[in-house]
């Protein structure tokens, strides 16, 4: 999904929004275990270890879903709207596993689902969007 600048909201039933975040765009590619894919294909499982934790922890909510792909942004978030870019590519760059581990525990970083790519193996992006009740 491309942004397009605008300097109005459009007001209409036909139109949906979503934030925009400043972060890494990655999958969630989760077949036995959960692997953070970066556009480029780097696996940033080391990098962002509280993601993966959290992924573990509900991991006996997940399994009837798996093998699931999921299409969305590894940010630092500020609020519910705002993430700063910053921190995150902070962490993008560290090497050193103690370090990541305390930047981790003292800035953690959050994964925001923008898409729901695959369930149970399965493509779901032909699907039609729609509200639910």
């Amino acid at each position: 999904m491309l942004l397009t600048a605008a300097d109005e909201i459009p007001i209409s039933t036909e139109w949906r929004f979503e934030g925009k975040y400043d972060g890494f765009r990655c999958e969630l590619e989760w077949v036995d275990e959960p692997i953070l894919k970066s556009r480029n294909g780097n696996i940033l499982n080391a990098k962002f270890p509280e993601i993966i934790s959290f992924c573990n922890e509900i991991s006996d909510r997940i399994k009837p879903y798996l093998p699931l792909m999921l299409d969305g942004e590894l940010v630092y978030l500020m609020n519910n709207f705002q993430s700063n870019f910053s921190v995150v590519q902070t962490r993008g760059r560290m090497r050193s596993q103690s370090t990541i581990k305390q930047h981790a525990s003292s800035f953690p970083c959050h994964y925001v689902v923008f898409d729901y790519m695959k369930e149970k193996g399965d493509s779901i992006t032909n699907q039609e969007y729609t509200d639910s009740d």
